[in-house]
């Protein structure tokens, strides 16, 4: 039986297939120097409502920062509030986990302000968990839990922190840098 001859396209493929293979072989691609590699840092979890309670809330141009307060006063210091409108800083009593009877108002805020002493109605208990809330003025610069209600956030969601009163706390004690 005789043989059928290669045709030449497969000769010139196959030639041009190992010329291919040949050049990569003696001419491997040169690496680009960019620079020195920097390592990554390790990927966190964005932290969550509850992780960020116990420091600043700001939310918008809305913020309030609260420490631990001392037990056995009748007085909140507020560390930091923010207020995009003239405003209260309202402490709540705690009523199951959330926003209970009010126990005492700030001054009329026009911006918020460092430091603000907000006087109470009872004295903190050792233990207890209360809330200062930023409050909006209606206009007539008194405070009026009817008429002066809470600041609200893009969603709806109430501009607060909470705080636990203690024996050992010490308000007022962090450095503020704005």
């Amino acid at each position: 039986m005789p043989t059928k001859p290669v045709p030449w396209s497969w000769i010139l493929v196959l030639t041009g297939i190992a010329l291919v293979i040949l050049v990569m072989l003696l001419f491997p691609p040169v690496p680009t120097d960019h620079g020195p590699v920097e390592e990554l840092a390790p990927q966190t979890p964005p932290p969550t409502r509850d992780d960020t309670f116990g420091t600043m809330l700001r939310v918008g141009a809305n913020a309030i920062l609260v420490e631990h307060q001392k037990s056995g006063t009748s007085e909140v210091v507020v560390s930091l509030a923010v207020l995009e409108k003239a405003g209260y800083v309202v402490i709540h009593e705690d009523d199951n986990g959330v926003p209970g009877a009010i126990i005492g108002a700030s001054a009329l805020l026009p911006t918020g302000g460092e430091n603000i002493r907000v006087a109470v109605d009872k004295t903190l208990v050792d233990g207890s968990v209360y809330y200062a809330m930023l409050h909006v003025d209606d206009g007539d610069d008194t405070y009026d839990p009817a008429k002066d209600k809470p600041v609200t956030d893009a969603q709806g969601n109430i501009i607060l922190m909470s705080f636990t009163a203690s024996v050992d706390a010490e308000p007022g004690s962090s450095v503020i840098s704005l």
